[in-house]
């Protein structure tokens, strides 16, 4: 998908977790630089990180290769609606790690409400009500609604290649930004056509 993108204002991206990638070093390298270049310096990116160390790491390490780690903040989103059994030797993780790499020169950030200015994101998890939830790592959309509406205009594209069930398209196109989003698995896809997500095969 990157490849099809010549240039984009804003990555905003899930990619999987190393619960799901066997190896990680493998798969950052795969994509992330061509995502990287597709925003340049006049760009921004948010992407979502899970909650380990090795994870995060390895996302850092791919950064600072890339020349853009001195600009790169590490967000955290939380989130305490999800129960779960909590596990007896560590700390539930009830958080993402999001990596916020600025622009070159740094945008100014358009979020007024200071509220919206944390480092440390507190919103809920999708779980059913509302809009619904359609897979389990699902982001809540007010999450991705500041982050694009924080960093770029109206007419502005945001890119994502692992736009899973649709949220973040939907979110862009809602927020009047030309939206190119693309994942493998045809069960997401299937499920953000039927969220009103145009899928060309």
């Amino acid at each position: 998908l990157i490849a099809d993108v010549q240039s984009a204002d804003a990555l905003v991206t899930d990619p999987p977790y190393t619960t799901d990638i066997d190896d990680i070093e493998s798969f950052v390298s795969s994509w992330l630089p061509a995502a990287i270049e597709t925003i340049g310096d006049g760009g921004v990116a948010f992407i979502t990180v899970g909650a380990y160390a090795d994870e995060l790491q390895t996302y850092l390490s791919a950064l600072d290769d890339l020349g853009v780690r001195d600009r790169t903040q590490v967000l955290v989103w939380t989130y305490k609606n999800t129960i779960g059994r909590a596990p007896s030797t560590e700390y539930k993780r009830n958080w993402q790690a999001i990596l916020f790499v600025q622009s070159d020169p740094a945008v100014e950030l358009d979020a007024p409400l200071t509220s919206e200015r944390w480092g440390v994101q507190d919103i809920n998890a999708p779980d059913g009500r509302h809009d619904g939830r359609h897979h389990k790592w699902e982001k809540p959309r007010e999450l991705i609604e500041r982050f694009i509406r924080h960093t770029t205009d109206e007419g502005d594209t945001v890119v994502d290649p692992f736009v899973g069930t649709g949220t973040t398209a939907i979110v862009a196109h809602d927020l009047g930004r030309e939206v190119v989003a693309g994942d493998s698995d045809p069960e997401m896809l299937e499920i953000a056509d039927n969220r009103g997500c145009l899928v060309n095969e």
